[in-house]
């Protein structure tokens, strides 16, 4: 006989302080060619890179979350023909800053200078913060009152 398994899921909430943020800054570009492309992405990361070395954020609080290429295809209903209109290339960082004042200016310098879609912030909760705990406990107990019925 098979194994049989209840599943029974609970929620928690507590406040928490958060102790820094993430945002993630992209840049997209298009071109003729792949290689085009490519470089133009290229260069306007490097701005990018710039303008965090420019407001002091260390090197070691931004990576690489995306550099790719691809072919941008549309359909033509007179030709009844799909066709290779250009090449977009995008390229991103994360940046992990300790102080939120820094954010806003970031993003409005980054937005300004390579046209940059800023995703965040998503705001970071240490694990050691006790905050994680309570709401595990809060959910642990309200997943227990319905399993114990």
């Amino acid at each position: 006989m098979a194994e049989q398994r209840i599943t029974v899921l609970g929620e928690g909430v507590a406040r928490a302080q958060p102790r820094g943020l993430d945002l993630q800054l992209v840049v997209r570009t298009r071109a003729q060619t792949a290689g085009e492309a490519l470089d133009l992405a290229a260069a306007r990361n490097r701005v990018l890179q710039d303008i965090l070395r420019e407001r002091g954020i260390a090197e070691t609080a931004w990576h690489t979350i995306i550099a790719s290429v691809n072919a941008d295809r549309r359909w033509f209903e007179g030709r009844q023909e799909e066709a290779l209109v250009a090449y977009v290339a995008t390229g991103g960082l994360t940046v992990a800053l300790e102080d939120p004042a820094m954010a806003g200016p970031l993003m409005a310098e980054a937005a300004a200078r390579v046209d940059a879609q800023i995703n965040g912030p998503t705001w970071r909760i240490e694990l050691s913060d006790p905050a994680w705990m309570a709401a595990r406990r809060q959910a642990v107990a309200e997943a227990r009152h319905p399993a114990s019925d």
